[in-house]
């Protein structure tokens, strides 16, 4: 009989591995149930219908696979049956070990394209900020990225148990502290996570959701090039990187830059990440200027030098004395 793959082989060794886990399943069936195999690579999954009528255990080795079944004949609903491990498993437990003692079975090889990494031990997403992890297994090019939005740093007010705000961080007014964030893509589970949030002793579920300021200062200072910076260029001119940070709470009308209060960079921008012009040699200003909708203002400015200091001054020609 000729076989046919139903399963990609990284797919089959995924669920083999998730299935022969024993820790993978310890929150339900706790650490010595009768699904414990003793660390042989024999995978097994229980299932039991909504109306209990139906109870079943399968599970195989690279060998044998053992299926149990357990129900009344009239299809009437088992009174003391609550799940697998109750049901089918403990059948399926005795021919299981059997069937290991008569074929035996290999341990379960991962493919060329799963490989092992180290994932955070609350999240799963890629190790970080020196958290507790462990390894586990990855079809190539489909691991988690980074940052990670479960086990995560929050950054808060100093001394509070509240968010910091765009401009508190812009003035460096805050501390980081360690969260564990869970949110649900569906309505359905929002009640059932909120129980389960208010029940942790663990401060680290309990995140908070206020801001701690409602500041509605204007931050706007220049991120590229610094003050007092050196551009080095050819020809007598130097491509400048000019990159300037706006933070604010109120809607902005315009961001503006100038040089030395002539020549503008940039024209009724909303919003300005990075723009780059030709500076000739010499001592410049830079002046940025932002406006918002309500009319107010905020500026700043910063001096530079091309191809010389900032505050180079020229040696002045010496005056000929006398004859």
């Amino acid at each position: 009989m000729q076989k046919v793959r139903v399963l990609a082989s990284e797919v089959a060794f995924l669920i083999n591995h998730v299935l022969y886990d024993n820790n993978a399943r310890l929150l339900t069936f706790g650490a010595n149930s009768l699904l414990n195999m003793g660390g042989k690579p024999i995978a097994v999954k229980t299932g039991t219908t909504n109306d209990r009528k139906d109870n079943w255990a399968i599970g195989w080795s690279t060998n044998a696979v053992v299926g149990v079944w357990v129900g009344n004949n009239d299809n009437s609903q088992m009174k003391a049956v609550a799940s697998g491990v109750s049901g089918a498993s403990p059948i399926w437990r005795r021919i299981m070990l059997k069937a290991w003692e008569l074929y035996k079975g290999l341990e379960f090889v991962a493919p060329e394209n799963v490989e092992a990494i180290k994932v955070d031990l609350i999240s799963g997403y890629p190790e970080h900020d020196g958290y507790s992890s462990r390894a586990d297994y990855f079809i190539k090019n489909t691991i988690p990225s980074v940052p990670d939005p479960i086990h995560t740093k929050l950054k808060l007010c100093k001394g509070q148990h509240k968010l910091a705000s765009e401009i508190d961080v812009a003035r460096g007014e805050y501390e980081e502290k360690e969260f564990i964030v869970l949110k649900s893509e569906s309505s359905n589970w929002i009640d059932d996570i909120k129980y389960f949030i208010d029940n942790q002793t663990d401060a680290r579920y309990k995140v908070p959701t206020e801001y701690c300021s409602a500041d509605t200062d204007t931050i706007i200072g220049f991120d590229k090039p610094k003050n007092k910076d050196r551009i080095n260029g050819v020809g007598g001119f130097a491509d400048v990187e000019v990159k300037l940070e706006v933070v604010s709470a109120k809607e902005i009308e315009w961001v503006k830059i100038w040089l030395d209060d002539g020549r503008e960079l940039s024209f009724n921008q909303k919003y300005i990440n990075t723009i780059y012009a030709a500076v000739p040699t010499g001592a410049h200003k830079l002046k940025a200027v932002v406006k918002l909708k309500n009319g107010d203002q905020k500026e700043t400015e910063i001096r530079i030098g091309v191809n010389q200091d900032w505050d180079y001054v020229p040696p002045s020609s010496p005056i000929p004395s006398g004859m």
